[in-house]
């Protein structure tokens, strides 16, 4: 079967404030996406009536995006173009470093009036609320001083002080958060407050994308946002998008798993993402709001598989920050989704209805939560 490819490239002159890390990863992933699609289009030279491919890569939300989808026609260009401005979108209206964003315009009210948001942006508050809800707190959208604090991920990293954490983390309180949804507004009680949505606006613009694509008639597409993947239906050829899971402790792109998917997103949050170091010690991106140091809870990565990428991309941040018999605890209790869980101890813990789904490469101890046997794979 062969498919005709076409492929943009969007805002590479876009800038972002990111790290040493960050910049390697982006390389990284941007070497994975032109010899993706440089394959594609070296052996996928098309005919008449056949679907075509089209592969758009760009940047946003502070990282890589890649969003390819088949379709007739020119609908599958079309389709995408609109799938890039819907994650445009989004980023416009939640990123805390976007001077004319929702976020940012709540976080300078701070401790003053409400502030009037876009419905979008107001879900996903509003979302993130019931995550903090769920997790008792370990998942926090008003992580946002901790975040500015600790600054990883950007070129003024630094280990802050003990006073600068407790002074921080005073102001850290999902539930200080108000939202309004017959007014439209979202408020911050305290002065000094400051709403980050990292670990969930990126899935919600994923889905947007995938809405999008959907839309267009398109009923095969890969969506990647810096490793978060979601995909729509099946590959072209109706097998099931084969999508990896990244080995903590090798180079971007090398995997250790494998998941078989249709309409679905794959999320992981893991200590290999962003971080820097200082004394011989490794301090990662995802803070603990409860310590307001990096976690410490003897995962080193947390994949998360849900139908809609807004709960995959929280979940995997929550699970992080529960720890693994906690965070697998939350997994078994919510229908549709499942985990996979890496311990730093090198254990592979994954939530029982991936049993006879996902393939592990040899190497690994793997056990399936709830069930008493241990695999060597």
């Amino acid at each position: 079967m062969t498919w005709n490819v076409h492929i943009r490239y969007e805002g590479y002159e876009r800038r972002r404030e990111v790290g040493r890390h960050s910049r390697a990863l982006s390389r990284t992933a941007l070497c994975a996406f032109v010899l993706l699609a440089a394959f594609t289009v070296a052996g996928c030279q098309g005919s008449g009536g056949r679907p075509s491919a089209s592969v758009r890569i760009g940047f946003a939300l502070g990282t890589l995006v890649q969003v390819r989808a088949y379709a007739h026609g020119e609908q599958a260009d079309k389709a995408v173009r609109e799938a890039f401005a819907r994650i445009e979108e989004v980023e416009a209206l939640m990123s805390a470093n976007v001077p004319s964003s929702d976020i940012a315009a709540v976080n300078r009210k701070a401790g003053g009036l409400p502030t009037r948001v876009a419905g979008d942006t107001l879900y996903v508050v509003k979302r993130a609320r019931e995550y903090g809800d769920l997790s008792h707190g370990r998942f926090d959208a008003a992580i946002g001083p901790l975040v500015r604090l600790w600054g990883i991920g950007t070129d003024h990293a630094k280990l802050p002080s003990p006073e600068e954490i407790a002074a921080a983390r005073s102001l850290v309180d999902y539930r200080d958060v108000e939202v309004d949804e017959s007014a439209g507004t979202v408020r911050l009680r305290k002065a000094g407050m400051a709403l980050d949505l990292g670990a969930i606006a990126k899935g919600f613009a994923a889905d947007r994308a995938a809405e999008a694509l959907v839309n267009r008639g398109v009923r095969s597409a890969f969506i990647d946002l810096g490793g978060n993947i979601l995909v729509v239906g099946s590959r072209p050829d109706g097998s099931p998008w084969r999508v990896g899971i990244q080995d903590p402790w090798k180079e971007r792109g090398a995997t250790f798993a494998v998941v078989p998917v249709r309409n679905m997103a794959v999320v992981s949050s893991g200590t290999y993402e962003r971080f820097f170091e200082q004394g011989g010690k490794r301090y990662h991106h995802i803070i603990d709001p409860d310590t307001g140091y990096p976690a410490e809870t003897g995962i080193v990565s947390a994949t998360v598989l849900a139908r809609h990428a807004v709960d995959a991309d929280a979940l995997s941040t929550t699970v992080f920050l529960l720890g693994p018999s906690d965070g697998m605890k939350l997994i078994t209790r919510l229908a549709g989704v499942e985990a996979v869980v890496v311990t730093d101890d090198r254990q592979v813990i994954i939530s029982p209805g991936l049993r006879g789904v996902i393939e592990i490469s040899t190497g690994w101890t793997v056990r399936f939560y709830g069930l008493e046997d241990v695999q060597e794979s």
